[in-house]
């Protein structure tokens, strides 16, 4: 089952209601993506297009090494290719800290970075619209 990967990912962030999520498409569905029930999702509901992003604001400057991307029950639904960028003010992404093959089960981790934003940015569009049912960071503990 997915619980049981997810014991397997150490070092999962547990503050997702602290935490602001925006999105270039669909704000309405957001809150899906970190609600922690895996049964419902977030989906762009516009073909997915490069330029495409989703944003997490933490509440204060926070270490994190990772993201996951969870879109297993929508499996066709994800990027090939994504860009993880951070920022300290929320308007300059000058600073990308990976940029990793997507898949339904996305897990990218990459040297501790302090941040105060952290957004995934579509390179490499495929297909359908981009689905994401959680999005989890990890962080540096």
């Amino acid at each position: 089952s997915i619980e049981q990967v997810y014991e397997l990912v150490p070092n999962v962030l547990t503050n997702r209601d602290q935490r602001k999520v925006t999105a270039s498409h669909n704000e309405k569905d957001l809150p899906r993506m970190i609600d922690g029930d895996r049964s419902s999702r977030y989906s762009t509901r516009a073909r997915q297009e490069k330029g495409m992003w989703v944003q997490i604001e933490f509440p204060e400057e926070t270490e994190v090494r990772g993201v996951l991307m969870e879109s297993l029950a929508s499996d066709s639904d994800f990027p090939p290719k994504y860009r993880v960028q951070v920022s300290d003010d929320g308007e300059t992404w000058n600073r990308t800290v990976a940029s990793p093959e997507g898949a339904a089960w996305s897990e990218v981790v990459f040297p501790v970075v302090k941040t105060r934003f952290l957004r995934l940015y579509l390179q490499t569009p495929k297909g359908g619209f981009w689905s994401i049912h959680e999005l989890e960071v990890l962080g540096n503990q």
